[in-house]
């Protein structure tokens, strides 16, 4: 009876043995695919975002204050994009970790977005005139350089 039982508890052992490998593996596969399904959803929302700093980044040419604080949001993003793109590809991410993070990061963006849009907005160019040179100044409260008169 104990020798029955042993091979009955063997037989079961490799049985589930057999079987919990191959639903890790359908796991893993579906956790891939939902992951791709995320990076889907997400990808082009953050290249729309990306635009839009470019945008921003073109109209402040001359505002070297405030493409000094845009290069370092650009850099947060693409750090933000590095890091989402690795959690794509890695089987071991949490899809509802990953997808939180980037509705998280989404979010900030947006309004960073929104803040630097706003500034942008308020900016006033004047032109500045020291004889015969002239010079323009664009900021929030533009004044002119020492020496200069405002026309």
């Amino acid at each position: 009876m104990k020798l029955r039982g042993i091979t009955l508890m063997m037989a079961l052992t490799m049985t589930i043995g057999l079987i919990a490998p191959a639903n890790a593996l359908d796991q893993v596969i579906a956790g891939n695919d939902e992951l791709a399904a995320v990076q889907t959803n997400f990808a082009p929302l953050f290249d729309a975002q990306y635009v839009r700093f470019i945008a921003i980044k073109v109209k402040l040419k001359g505002d070297t204050k405030m493409l000094k604080s845009l290069k370092v949001i650009t850099d947060d993003f693409a750090e933000v994009q590095n890091s989402l793109n690795k959690l794509y590809v890695n089987p071991a991410s949490e899809t509802t970790q990953v997808r939180e993070y980037a509705e998280e990061e989404l979010g900030e963006f947006e309004n960073t977005l929104y803040d630097l849009e706003k500034q942008y907005a308020k900016k006033k160019t004047i032109t500045c005139i020291k004889g015969r040179l002239s010079k323009k100044v664009i900021a929030y409260s533009p004044v002119c350089p020492v020496g200069y008169k405002k026309k």
